[in-house]
């Protein structure tokens, strides 16, 4: 281990510990262990990048949520329900994701501003024209099926 890794896991410690903070790096936390719900409720930022999860909650009871991003594991499935309990998030980040079909819940995630759905395999996305106060939608690199509610554009 170098002095980076050493940084990088103090960092994410100090993240976890003081800023209610829930990061995994398959680099960092070879297996992922969901924290405890009072943890959970009290997060404002949920980061999974190259995790080897095998499945997320059916909900998220995460009223303070801000920020969530699952990257690089297009065999993870996004349960329809996930958002029903997150009222607060503000950025939502799916990169190397098969989203068919994009969860339901996607719709009541009224304040979210920042959607990214890069290098994503994606179904219908009309649900986006739900998000009233999105500010930024990325798709770079994204195969869509179809778009059948063009509103949004």
């Amino acid at each position: 281990r170098d002095r980076h890794d050493v940084v990088r896991d103090v960092a994410i410690s100090i993240a976890s510990r003081d800023q209610h903070v829930f990061v995994v790096d398959n680099d960092v936390v070879p297996q992922i262990k969901w924290p405890d719900k009072d943890k959970l409720k009290v997060c404002t930022a949920i980061s999974l990048n190259n995790s080897n999860i095998s499945e997320l909650p059916q909900e998220l009871e995460c009223p303070h949520l801000e920020y969530f991003s699952i990257g690089s594991d297009p065999s993870l499935r996004i349960p329809d329900n996930i958002f029903t309990e997150i009222t607060e998030l503000r950025v939502l980040n799916f990169t190397t994701m098969h989203l068919k079909p994009l969860p339901s819940s996607l719709g009541l995630l009224h304040n979210l501003q920042t959607l990214s759905l890069d290098d994503c395999k994606l179904g219908d996305i009309a649900i986006i024209g739900d998000l009233k106060k999105l500010e930024i939608l990325t798709l770079r690199g994204s195969h869509m099926e179809t778009l059948t509610d063009t509103q949004f554009f």
